[in-house]
Protein backbone atom coordinates (compact mmCIF):
# COMPACT_ATOMS: atom_id res chain seq x y z
CA UNK A 1 0.00 0.00 0.00
CA UNK A 2 1.05 3.89 -0.66
CA UNK A 3 1.26 5.78 2.30
CA UNK A 4 -0.61 8.24 3.39
CA UNK A 5 0.55 11.60 1.79
CA UNK A 6 -0.74 14.35 4.31
CA UNK A 7 1.63 13.70 6.99
CA UNK A 8 4.47 13.77 4.33
CA UNK A 9 3.21 17.07 2.97
CA UNK A 10 3.10 18.83 6.64
CA UNK A 11 6.33 17.25 7.39
CA UNK A 12 7.77 18.62 4.17
CA UNK A 13 5.47 22.54 4.59
CA UNK A 14 7.29 22.46 8.42
CA UNK A 15 10.49 21.38 7.16
CA UNK A 16 10.20 24.30 4.34
CA UNK A 17 8.98 26.97 6.97
CA UNK A 18 11.91 25.96 9.61
CA UNK A 19 14.41 26.17 6.11
CA UNK A 20 13.04 29.71 4.87
CA UNK A 21 13.24 30.61 8.75
CA UNK A 22 16.92 29.82 9.25
CA UNK A 23 17.71 31.63 6.02
CA UNK A 24 15.71 34.69 6.75
CA UNK A 25 17.22 34.44 10.26
CA UNK A 26 20.91 34.42 9.22
CA UNK A 27 20.56 36.95 6.44
CA UNK A 28 19.52 39.76 8.99
CA UNK A 29 21.94 38.96 11.03
CA UNK A 30 24.53 38.79 8.49
CA UNK A 31 23.27 42.41 7.09
CA UNK A 32 22.63 43.34 10.78
CA UNK A 33 26.51 42.28 11.60
CA UNK A 34 27.77 43.86 8.26
CA UNK A 35 26.16 47.32 9.24
CA UNK A 36 27.59 47.50 12.63
CA UNK A 37 30.98 46.28 11.43
CA UNK A 38 30.84 49.11 8.58
CA UNK A 39 30.14 51.74 11.50
CA UNK A 40 33.16 50.35 13.58
CA UNK A 41 35.27 50.38 10.49
CA UNK A 42 34.27 53.87 9.84
CA UNK A 43 34.67 55.25 13.73
CA UNK A 44 38.18 53.63 13.40
CA UNK A 45 39.24 54.95 10.28
CA UNK A 46 37.80 58.47 11.12
CA UNK A 47 40.20 58.05 14.45
CA UNK A 48 43.15 57.52 12.73
CA UNK A 49 42.48 60.46 10.33
CA UNK A 50 42.12 62.58 12.82
CA UNK A 51 45.56 61.22 14.63
CA UNK A 52 47.10 62.37 11.37
CA UNK A 53 45.69 65.48 11.16
CA UNK A 54 46.83 66.12 14.79
CA UNK A 55 49.90 65.11 13.44
CA UNK A 56 50.55 66.66 11.02
CA UNK A 57 49.25 69.98 12.28
CA UNK A 58 51.73 69.39 15.19
CA UNK A 59 54.61 68.68 12.28
CA UNK A 60 53.93 71.84 11.09
CA UNK A 61 54.26 73.92 14.52
CA UNK A 62 57.46 72.63 14.86
CA UNK A 63 58.89 73.49 11.72
CA UNK A 64 57.80 77.25 11.86
CA UNK A 65 59.19 76.75 15.50
CA UNK A 66 62.53 75.94 13.87
CA UNK A 67 62.44 78.65 11.81
CA UNK A 68 61.28 81.15 15.26
CA UNK A 69 64.67 80.47 16.41
CA UNK A 70 66.32 82.12 13.88
CA UNK A 71 64.06 84.61 12.87
CA UNK A 72 64.76 88.32 14.40
CA UNK A 73 67.88 86.27 16.07
CA UNK A 74 70.06 89.42 16.41
CA UNK A 75 73.13 87.12 16.95
CA UNK A 76 72.44 85.10 13.64
CA UNK A 77 71.27 88.45 11.54
CA UNK A 78 74.61 89.59 12.62
CA UNK A 79 76.62 86.44 11.42
CA UNK A 80 74.52 86.70 8.20
CA UNK A 81 75.54 90.25 7.72
CA UNK A 82 78.69 90.13 7.94
CA UNK A 83 79.18 87.19 5.35
CA UNK A 84 76.74 89.22 2.83
CA UNK A 85 79.28 92.08 3.49
CA UNK A 86 82.33 90.19 3.15
CA UNK A 87 82.16 86.97 0.57
CA UNK A 88 80.33 87.26 -2.43
CA UNK A 89 77.99 84.79 -4.20
CA UNK A 90 79.99 81.27 -4.33
CA UNK A 91 81.64 82.32 -1.13
CA UNK A 92 80.88 81.66 2.72
CA UNK A 93 82.10 82.20 5.71
CA UNK A 94 82.98 79.25 7.59
CA UNK A 95 80.85 79.97 10.87
CA UNK A 96 77.79 80.78 8.82
CA UNK A 97 78.03 77.38 6.84
CA UNK A 98 78.48 75.74 10.31
CA UNK A 99 75.51 76.98 11.50
CA UNK A 100 73.48 75.97 8.43
CA UNK A 101 75.22 72.64 8.79
CA UNK A 102 73.82 72.54 12.44
CA UNK A 103 70.02 73.56 11.40
CA UNK A 104 69.79 70.90 8.66
CA UNK A 105 71.68 68.49 10.63
CA UNK A 106 69.39 69.28 14.26
CA UNK A 107 66.13 69.37 12.43
CA UNK A 108 66.28 67.30 9.65
CA UNK A 109 66.29 69.46 6.73
CA UNK A 110 67.12 68.25 2.86
CA UNK A 111 68.73 71.73 2.41
CA UNK A 112 69.50 75.09 4.26
CA UNK A 113 70.44 78.25 2.51
CA UNK A 114 70.69 82.06 2.95
CA UNK A 115 69.93 84.54 -0.24
CA UNK A 116 70.75 88.09 -0.04
CA UNK A 117 67.37 90.92 -1.06
CA UNK A 118 68.04 89.85 -4.88
CA UNK A 119 67.59 85.86 -4.16
CA UNK A 120 70.94 85.40 -4.91
CA UNK A 121 72.27 82.14 -3.02
CA UNK A 122 75.28 83.29 -0.86
CA UNK A 123 75.50 80.32 1.53
CA UNK A 124 74.26 76.88 1.71
CA UNK A 125 74.49 73.27 3.67
CA UNK A 126 75.02 70.99 1.62
CA UNK A 127 77.41 73.16 -0.34
CA UNK A 128 76.80 71.54 -3.48
CA UNK A 129 75.00 74.59 -6.17
CA UNK A 130 72.04 74.57 -7.04
CA UNK A 131 69.89 76.54 -8.84
CA UNK A 132 67.58 78.72 -7.06
CA UNK A 133 64.10 78.17 -7.76
CA UNK A 134 62.60 80.88 -10.13
CA UNK A 135 58.89 80.78 -8.04
CA UNK A 136 61.28 81.33 -5.16
CA UNK A 137 62.85 84.44 -6.31
CA UNK A 138 60.21 85.79 -7.57
CA UNK A 139 58.24 85.56 -4.07
CA UNK A 140 61.42 86.81 -2.12
CA UNK A 141 60.52 90.58 -2.76
CA UNK A 142 57.14 90.12 -0.83
CA UNK A 143 58.22 87.83 1.48
CA UNK A 144 60.62 90.23 2.39
CA UNK A 145 58.35 92.93 2.50
CA UNK A 146 55.68 91.02 4.74
CA UNK A 147 58.72 90.48 6.91
CA UNK A 148 57.41 87.57 8.59
CA UNK A 149 57.68 83.19 8.07
CA UNK A 150 56.31 81.83 5.47
CA UNK A 151 55.50 78.18 4.92
CA UNK A 152 55.74 77.17 0.97
CA UNK A 153 53.67 74.27 0.21
CA UNK A 154 54.93 71.45 -1.82
CA UNK A 155 56.61 72.22 -4.90
CA UNK A 156 59.11 71.42 -7.19
CA UNK A 157 61.98 73.74 -7.93
CA UNK A 158 62.74 72.65 -11.15
CA UNK A 159 60.01 71.30 -13.57
CA UNK A 160 61.79 67.57 -13.01
CA UNK A 161 62.89 67.88 -9.98
CA UNK A 162 61.88 66.17 -6.68
CA UNK A 163 58.75 67.54 -4.47
CA UNK A 164 59.93 70.12 -1.46
CA UNK A 165 58.48 72.04 1.16
CA UNK A 166 60.05 74.97 2.56
CA UNK A 167 60.06 77.60 5.60
CA UNK A 168 61.49 81.03 4.71
CA UNK A 169 62.72 82.97 7.42
CA UNK A 170 63.28 86.86 6.72
CA UNK A 171 66.54 88.30 7.57
CA UNK A 172 65.85 91.51 9.18
CA UNK A 173 67.56 94.49 10.18
CA UNK A 174 67.94 94.78 13.81
CA UNK A 175 66.82 98.15 13.20
CA UNK A 176 63.54 98.28 12.15
CA UNK A 177 63.85 100.85 9.13
CA UNK A 178 66.65 99.12 7.61
CA UNK A 179 66.35 96.78 4.21
CA UNK A 180 65.62 93.16 4.79
CA UNK A 181 69.56 91.18 4.35
CA UNK A 182 67.79 88.30 2.49
CA UNK A 183 65.85 85.64 3.81
CA UNK A 184 67.14 81.64 5.38
CA UNK A 185 65.37 79.03 3.49
CA UNK A 186 64.48 75.57 5.56
CA UNK A 187 63.90 73.02 2.37
CA UNK A 188 62.35 69.78 3.78
CA UNK A 189 62.18 66.72 1.25
CA UNK A 190 58.52 65.49 2.54
CA UNK A 191 60.06 61.92 1.37
CA UNK A 192 61.75 61.42 4.81
CA UNK A 193 58.82 62.26 7.53
CA UNK A 194 55.60 63.53 5.86
CA UNK A 195 54.93 60.81 3.19
CA UNK A 196 55.46 57.92 5.83
CA UNK A 197 53.29 60.11 8.27
CA UNK A 198 50.48 60.29 5.77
Amino acid sequence: GREPQGPTLVLAAVLGAVVVGAIAAGTHYYRSYESSYRAEVGRLLAAIADLKVGEIVQWRKERLGDAGILYRNPGFTELVRRSLGEAGPGRCRPDLRDWLDRVGDAYGYDRVFVLDARGVERCAAPDTPEPVARHLVERLPALLGEGRIEFLDFHRDEPDGAIHLAVVVPILETARDGPPLGALVLRIDPRVYLYPLI
